[in-house]
């Protein structure tokens, strides 16, 4: 239960005592007062885990909505986890599908300055692949689909290039913020992918024939590359 109190204050050249209330005199004191501002957060390195996800040649990326841009799909990883479960873990909060992870492809260490801070980041980017069984399922119907559609229309050449790798059953974003898409190679080099150094690092593979990431373990790519892109841009974006 709160108590109500008074104190007397003895003000110097006044010819009588003024009885104040503490409570009233507190709590108008604290309306004058500003807000601190929040220190900012001290400078460190975030680890991220990402996904290459090749399907029929077609890679899954990550698009942010507010910002118009896109990145391989994945998050941080958290204290006590590795980068193949943080993987997991992220792919499941954000589509709900399960996935496999397979070898470290690339560690990619950058640099990039935004508007509030710079921001140093060192990304694990493995091999993997949905398994989630509706996936799984959607992806084989259409690839009967698009055989049937190619034997039919071989006197069109054209139809046929088209329905050779038709594009991967959609992956449905948890959030509303994202969105899921499969880009083919040209798109996916033209599109604004971030971080681009590690774009066109996907793109090399894309092009130089990678159509599935489906089957490959850890034990296939030991090393992985290695890329670093530690320079700040003249201008922050």
């Amino acid at each position: 239960m709160t108590q109500s109190f008074f104190v007397r204050y003895d003000f110097i050249g006044a010819d009588t005592r003024t009885t104040t209330d503490c409570a009233t005199w507190h709590t108008t004191s604290m309306r004058k007062t500003r807000a601190m501002p929040t220190p900012p957060l001290p400078p460190h390195i975030e680890f991220i885990a990402r996904g290459l996800f090749v399907h029929g040649g077609h890679v899954l990326v990550c698009w942010n909505r507010k910002g118009d841009y896109g990145y391989l799909p994945g998050g941080h990883i958290e204290p006590g986890e590795s980068g193949a479960e943080a993987l997991t873990r992220e792919m499941r909060e954000e589509t709900g599908l399960d996935c496999r992870v397979g070898p470290l492809l690339l560690t990619h260490e950058n640099r990039f300055a935004t508007r509030k801070r710079v921001h140093h980041e060192l990304n694990l980017v493995f091999s993997a692949e949905v398994t989630d069984r509706s996936f799984r399922a959607a992806a084989t119907e259409m690839c009967h689909v698009a055989q049937a559609d190619g034997k039919s229309s071989r006197s069109n050449r054209r139809a046929s290039t088209l329905t050779t790798h038709p594009s991967p059953p959609h992956v449905a974003s948890q959030e509303s913020h994202l969105e899921f898409r499969w880009l083919a190679p040209l798109p996916f080099r033209r599109a604004d992918i971030r971080p681009r150094p590690m774009a066109k690092w996907a793109s090399r593979l894309l092009t130089g024939g990678m159509k599935s990431t489906t089957g490959l373990r850890p034990t296939d790519s030991p090393t992985g590359e290695f890329l670093s892109t530690m320079r700040l841009p003249d201008r922050p974006k």
